[in-house]
């Protein structure tokens, strides 16, 4: 018997039945379903998050002092020491009271240099960013993220609108230049969080009457070691200071791995509670070729008087196990990717497929049905071809 004869046999006894094929394909469908779908909004969700982060800061180090006061000129020492294969800023964070007209709020202050937005992976949208004519000049000038100037002015293009920010030391007019757009998860939680705006480091300073800066943040350009050149940029620091081991770094990507892990251990802990659907829907496919058996003993004792040899016999009922289980595998991922699609459309989250996972749901559920067609395929071959042709 040839192949094309197996599969002709095989969808034949399978369409014979069109609403038990159908109830069969669909319990493993929906296994598949499930584990497409976790996947897909796992590595969508993971890689969401992991831009947020990045946008957040966490894509570089952050280098910190205990007893020691970072100063502007360190930042330039420190920039000219790296060179241009670093983006180098300070970064600085405060809370302040913000004006514009009869709206007054508190509001985040974050003071930093020219590679400020970039560091934070903020994109312009209007306007400009932080120039160095800011800085030289100390320009009352800020930049607002989106969500900041729609829930201050209503409308997201702000640029040119007065506001008056308030410090405990003084208080002053600023002229917005910019908006960034912020990512998803600011959005989803914007409406419980104060405005953000972004100026430069010395304006920062002085509305503060402050010398000092916060941090200094090094995000690599390339492929570079940020933690080794953070160490060099410390003991570059030091080296003319009469204590030692006072600046320390933190690897912000370190932090964005470790969350990445967790949620890597979490879509992997739901993706196998989906698989369990599987199992189930092997089970079901077991039950329906056990009945196909007995329903078809005379089909098979007239096939082995013919000639048909057990060997033959198993492999065309492995086969219809394998038909259902490839027909179910093809129709889960296409409906599962759609669904992911749609899901994913709907939070404004990009679509991470993973073809790692579908590859994983094809193998598994192939190795559901082979483990759970085998009995009912060895049962049939053993049948009596004269008890079966008596039934």
């Amino acid at each position: 018997m040839f192949f094309n004869d197996y599969l002709r046999f095989s969808f034949k006894g399978l369409f014979s039945k069109k609403s038990r094929f159908f109830l069969t394909v669909l319990s493993i469908f929906i296994g598949v379903i499930s584990i497409i779908i976790i996947s897909a909004i796992g590595s969508s969700g993971q890689n969401a998050i992991n831009m947020e982060l990045e946008a957040l800061g966490l894509n570089g180090a952050s280098i910190k002092s205990q007893g020691y006061n970072i100063t502007l000129s360190d930042v330039e020492d420190v920039k000219n020491y790296l060179g241009n294969e670093y983006l180098v800023s300070s970064m600085s964070k405060e809370i302040a009271r913000i004006k514009y007209r009869d709206k007054e709020s508190n509001a985040f202050l974050c003071g930093g240099e020219i590679d400020a937005l970039e560091i934070l992976n903020m994109e312009i949208i209007y306007g400009r960013g932080i120039r160095e004519s800011d800085i030289k000049n100390n320009k009352k000038n800020v930049i607002l993220t989106k969500s900041s100037a729609e829930k201050l002015f209503d409308k997201a293009n702000c640029v040119g609108e007065k506001i008056s920010l308030t410090t405990p030391f003084k208080s002053q007019e600023f002229t917005i230049v910019g908006v960034v757009n912020n990512g998803n998860i600011y959005d989803l939680v914007s409406e419980h969080m104060p405005p953000m705006i972004y100026m430069a480091s010395v304006t920062f300073l002085d509305m503060y009457n402050g010398k000092y800066v916060g941090e200094i943040s090094v995000v690599a350009k390339g492929e570079n070691d940020v933690a080794a050149a953070s160490d060099s940029v410390i003991s570059y620091l030091e080296k003319d200071l009469e204590f030692k081991n006072i600046l320390y770094y933190e690897n912000m990507n370190s932090y964005k791995k470790s969350i990445s892990n967790v949620l890597s251990i979490i879509t992997l802990i739901i993706t196998l509670i989906g698989a369990v659907s599987l199992v189930v829907g092997g089970i079901s496919v077991m039950n329906t070729m056990l009945i196909s058996v007995n329903e078809r003993k005379k089909e098979i004792g007239i096939k082995k008087a013919i000639g048909s040899t057990n060997v033959t016999i198993m492999l065309e009922f492995l086969l219809e196990t394998l038909i259902i289980v490839l027909i179910s595998c093809i129709l889960g991922i296409i409906t599962g990717l759609l669904i992911s699609y749609i899901l994913m459309k709907g939070y404004g989250i990009t679509l991470v497929v993973s073809l790692k996972s579908m590859i994983v749901a094809v193998l598994f559920s192939v190795l559901i049905g082979a483990v759970f067609g085998v009995y009912p395929a060895y049962k049939a071959s053993r049948l009596n071809p004269v008890e079966s042709l008596n039934s």
